[in-house]
C-alpha cells in the first residue's frame, strides 16, 4: 500500500513539472511572436482553466487512491478476521483416495456457533473436576459446519459432530482463556444429535458418509515434529512394507466461531480405526459382522491375562478404560478370543507355540511393522511403552497386529526425555526392554517370536530391504517432505533436519544385522 501511494506521487509529480515546462515554453513563445493584448489575456484564461481542471482531475486522484487504500486496508483485516462464506455446492462425495492424496492440498473450515465451543470446552472442564488430575477426556461430539476445498472442488456438509482428541497427556483444551489453540480433534460425519430416531434426518446423519469414511482424525503434531511429517512419512513406510494400517495425510484446518477466523494450522489426516476401516482393509463391505478390534493402551504387554478388569469396553460416563479394550461388537462380552492368545503366546513348548502361530497370526505382517518400528524408533509403541497398536481377531480367529500413532518417531521422541528421543539409536535390533523407567517388562509378542532362528532371518531381511530398496533413507523422506512444503508454504514453515538420524540408524542396523548373522 505505500508503495501504490509513492507510485501515485511520483506520477503527479511528473504532471506538475510538465506542466511547469510547458507554461514556461508558452511564455516564451508569446515574447518572441509578440501577441495582443487580448491573445495574452485569453491564453492566460486558458491556461488558468486548464490549471483549474487539472487541479480537480489531481484531487480526484488522490482522494482514490486514499480510497483505494482504505479499501486494500480494510480487506486485509476482513480476510484476516472473516473468511467470505462460501455457497453450498450439490456435489458428489468426495473420493477417499483421493482426501489422501499426499500430492493435492487439502483444507477444511470448521466452524462453530459460540455456544457450540464453549459448551466442548465446558464439557472437558466438567469431566476434569470429576475425574482429577490432568484428565480431560471428555467424549461429547458437538455440532459444527464444515467446509470442504480441494484443487477440484468445494463441498460444504451440515451437523457433523467434532470432539477433542488424545490421551491424558495430548488431549488439550482448545481454549486458553482468549484465543483458540491447537490439539487433536475427530469429525464425525454420522452423529445423530438430538434428531429423534425414526425420523429422516435422524436415518440421513445415522447412515452418511463423507469420503466414505464416518470418522477422520485431526491431529496437531508440531509440537514434536516441526516437519508435521513423522507419522504420514512412517504410514508410507508400513504401506511399502505390505501391512495394514490407517491411511495418514496433510490439510489445512480453519478453525471459526460464529463466521470469524480464529486459528488456521497445518494438520495431520488419518483414518479412523473403526468397523469402516476393517470392512475397507480386509473386503469386508457386504459381511454382516466383523471380527473383534482390541485397542491396546499401556501396559498392554499382552502377557496371559488374568485379570478380567484390564479387558472390556471403555466406558466415558464411569471413567473406566481397560489396557484392552475392544472398539467392535461392544455388546458381546466374550474376550475368550484375545485371553486365549495371549496364553498360547506364552505356552513354553516351543513347537505348539509355533504352529498356534502359524496358525493363527500373521506372523509376516508382524515382522514386517517390526523392521519399520526398528529404523522409525517410535518410544510409543509395542516394544517400547506397551502402547499404541490395535490387535484384530477376526469371526475365524486369525489375528493380525496393527500399527498405529507415530508421532513420536524418527527421533523425535519426548521433550526432555534423551532416552527416548534417541530411541533406536541406542538399543539392539532385538532388545525391547523399556529403558526411560529402566525396569524390563515382558513382550511376548516380540521375544517369543524372535526366539525361532526362522523368525529372526525374516526380521533381519525386512530391515534390509527397507535400507537396500531406499524406502528408509534421508533423500526418500527429504523429497517427502518438499511434497506438503510446496503445497502448504503459508503454513509448513519449518523443517527439522534428518539427516544425523536417518545416517547414523543406517549405519548402526546394517552392522548388527552382520553381527547376528556371523552368530549363527
Amino acid at each position: 500500500m505505500t508503495k501504490l501511494l509513492f507510485k501515485r506521487g511520483a506520477i503527479l509529480l511528473t504532471v506538475v513539472i510538465m506542466l511547469v515546462v510547458l507554461y514556461a515554453t508558452s511564455s516564451e513563445n508569446l515574447l518572441e511572436n509578440l501577441p495582443s493584448e487580448s491573445d495574452i489575456i485569453s491564453s492566460i484564461l486558458q491556461k488558468q482553466e486548464q490549471e483549474a481542471d487539472l487541479l480537480k482531475q489531481i484531487t480526484k486522484d488522490q482522494e482514490q487512491a486514499i480510497k483505494d487504500l482504505e479499501n486494500e486496508r480494510q480487506k486485509i483485516i476482513d480476510d484476516l478476521t472473516v473468511t467470505v462464506p462460501i455457497p453450498k455446492v450439490d456435489t458428489d462425495i468426495e473420493d477417499f483416495n483421493q482426501l489422501f492424496d499426499h500430492s493435492i492440498r487439502h483444507t477444511f473450515i470448521v466452524d462453530f456457533t459460540s455456544d457450540e465451543f464453549f459448551g466442548l470446552v465446558n464439557d472437558m472442564y466438567e469431566y476434569n473436576q470429576e475425574f482429577g488430575w490432568i484428565d480431560f477426556r471428555n467424549n461429547n461430539y458437538h455440532k459444527v459446519s464444515v467446509t470442504y476445498i480441494d484443487d477440484d472442488s468445494t463441498m460444504t456438509i451440515e451437523d457433523v459432530g467434532i470432539r477433542t482428541k488424545g490421551n491424558v497427556y495430548s488431549r488439550r483444551v482448545p481454549w486458553d482463556g482468549n484465543n483458540v489453540i491447537d490439539t487433536h480433534y475427530v469429525l464425525k460425519f454420522n452423529e445423530t444429535f438430538n434428531f429423534v430416531e425414526g425420523t429422516p434426518e435422524y436415518e440421513e446423519l445415522k447412515t452418511r458418509e463423507v469420503f466414505n469414511i464416518e470418522k477422520l482424525i485431526f491431529k496437531y503434531n508440531n509440537t514434536n515434529d516441526p516437519a508435521v511429517s513423522n507419522e504420514v512419512y512412517s504410514t508410507e513406510l508400513f504401506s511399502q512394507m505390505g501391512v495394514v494400517m490407517p491411511k495418514a495425510s496433510y490439510a489445512e484446518l480453519i478453525i471459526k466461531i460464529d463466521g470469524v477466523v480464529k486459528n488456521s494450522s497445518l494438520y495431520n489426516i488419518f483414518e479412523f480405526p473403526d468397523e469402516e476401516f476393517l470392512r475397507r482393509v480386509y473386503n469386508e463391505e457386504d459381511v454382516k459382522e466383523v471380527g473383534n478390534f482390541y485397542k491396546m493402551v499401556y501396559p498392554a504387554d499382552l502377557t496371559p491375562i488374568f485379570d478380567q478388569n484390564n479387558i472390556g469396553v471403555r466406558d466415558w460416563v464411569s471413567g473406566f478404560r481397560p489396557i484392552y479394550g475392544r472398539e467392535t461388537n461392544k455388546l458381546n462380552t466374550d474376550y475368550s478370543d484375545l485371553v486365549n492368545f495371549t496364553f498360547a503366546l506364552s505356552d513354553t513348548n516351543l513347537i505348539n507355540r509355533k504352529a498356534y502361530l502359524e496358525a493363527n497370526f500373521d506372523v509376516d505382517s508382524f515382522l514386517r511393522s517390526m523392521a519399520v518400528n526398528v529404523l522409525v524408533g517410535n518410544p510409543d509403541d509395542y516394544r517400547g511403552n506397551l502402547n499404541n497398536y490395535y490387535m484384530y481377531i477376526d469371526t475365524s480367529g486369525y489375528t493380525t497386529y496393527i500399527p498405529f500413532d507415530y508421532d513420536n518417531s524418527l527421533g523425535s521422541g519426548w521433550p526432555g526425555d534423551d532416552n527416548f528421543s534417541r530411541f533406536t539409536l541406542d538399543n539392539d535390533i532385538y532388545d525391547w526392554g523399556r529403558i526411560s523407567w529402566g525396569v524390563y517388562t515382558e513382550r511376548p509378542l516380540v521375544d517369543n517370536i524372535l526366539e525361532y532362528e526362522e523368525y529372526q532371518i525374516l526380521y533381519e531381511n525386512y530391515l534390509e530391504e527397507l535400507i537396500e530398496t531406499g524406502y528408509f533413507s534421508y533423500s526418500t523422506y527429504d523429497a517427502f517432505v518438499n511434497v506438503p512444503k510446496s503445497l502448504y508454504g503459508d503454513l509448513y514453515y519449518i523443517n527439522n533436519d534428518k539427516q544425523y538420524f536417518f545416517d547414523e540408524k543406517i549405519i548402526d542396523t546394517i552392522v548388527q544385522i552382520k553381527y547376528y548373522r556371523d552368530q549363527r
